[in-house]
């Protein structure tokens, strides 16, 4: 995804009043907080979510477009946290799919920055992003914390997934993926089976890091998908220590493309008639 901006424009990451959205208006106090709008309180919003998010979310739909994050400036080595510019779920999806004038946007939930299996996480999404023209999506990962391990959030970001990073301090986006955390496993055979397979498919995909580390790595992460307007489409869930499902992401991901395709040619057709 060659030449998508990697960092939030100064012009679009500072809170303002009334943004306009498509066929909606969200108002919001200087603080970027939602206080009306048609967008987070319509009545009909989990209808137009995908029957097939997992129930924990659908739950906290539409509270969790409401909840607050705040971008991260990872460039020239630095980890900086722009408080600034704090903005709502909502509007950190909106800000990155009007930077690149995508149709969509893939969240990248992180579980740990340092964990080496976030890092084989995002040079997946990476490679599988690339697929896809950068006028059609967008992309951001969201984090827990700062100032635990930023040695690997700066590695996560320069050498696996060069997007804009937000940090989720409450953690409202991992609970309302239903706060899952990793297992524990009580047979030593399992625990060791398990991590010897681990370091040999990520010694044969030359990705070195840790498992356990410094920071929260217990609460697991995901990819969340949402559309153009920013209705969340598809979830996957974390399972700890497996691979991604690229091609099921992917899957997701063309379909959430091809619907919003599909609603361009209708108005077009509308307007024609």
């Amino acid at each position: 995804m060659a030449g998508i901006q990697h960092s939030l424009a100064p012009d679009t990451a500072k809170s303002v009043t009334g943004v306009k959205t498509q066929a909606s208006t969200v108002e919001m106090s200087s603080s970027g907080e939602v206080t009306t709008g048609r967008f987070v309180d319509d009545p009909t919003i989990q209808e137009k979510c995908r029957a097939s998010l997992p129930s924990s979310l659908k739950q906290n739909l539409p509270a969790l477009y409401r909840k607050k994050l705040v971008p991260v400036d990872l460039s020239f080595d630095t980890v900086r946290e722009d408080k600034d510019a704090e903005m709502t779920v909502h509007r950190a999806h909106k800000t990155v799919v009007r930077q690149q004038r995508a149709k969509a946007s893939v969240c990248f939930v992180v579980k740990r920055p340092g964990c080496v299996l976030c890092k084989e996480q995002g040079r997946a999404l990476t490679e599988m992003l690339s697929g896809f023209s950068e006028k059609d999506v967008g992309a951001w990962a969201v984090i827990k914390e700062v100032g635990v391990d930023d040695e690997g959030l700066l590695s996560l970001y320069q050498n696996f997934f060069n997007f804009p990073f937000f940090k989720d301090s409450s953690m409202n986006i991992y609970k309302a993926m239903g706060n899952r955390k990793v297992g524990i496993v009580p047979n030593p055979l399992k625990i060791a089976a398990r991590y010897l397979a681990i370091r040999k498919r990520l010694k044969e995909k030359n990705i070195e890091g840790n498992i356990i580390g410094d920071g929260e790595g217990m609460v697991l992460g995901g990819v969340l998908i949402f559309d153009r307007r920013g209705y969340l489409q598809y979830a996957h869930e974390e399972q700890f220590s497996r691979e991604l499902p690229t091609e099921e992401i992917k899957q997701a991901l063309s379909e959430v493309l091809d619907r919003e395709a599909s609603k361009k040619a209708q108005r077009r057709s509308s307007t024609e008639n």
